[in-house]
């Protein structure tokens, strides 16, 4: 895997949203994460698919 990941605070200051909200979205299945040890990392690939889906309703949901 070649993609680039992001930290939890990473993506919490891109979406402006805390920490704990983007780890209940992973452990919900919402965000897909890549676990490296206790670390959580966030593939770009989900981040942009994410924001694809979400802009495409105009709810956020």
């Amino acid at each position: 895997m070649n993609e680039r990941l992001f930290t939890l605070d990473q993506v919490a200051e891109r979406w402006q949203v805390s920490k704990g909200l983007l780890y209940r979205m992973t452990e919900d299945g919402r965000l897909d994460r890549v676990k490296i040890g206790k670390y959580v990392r966030i593939p770009q690939s989900a981040i942009e698919a994410f924001e694809n889906q979400t802009n495409g309703n105009g709810d956020g949901q």
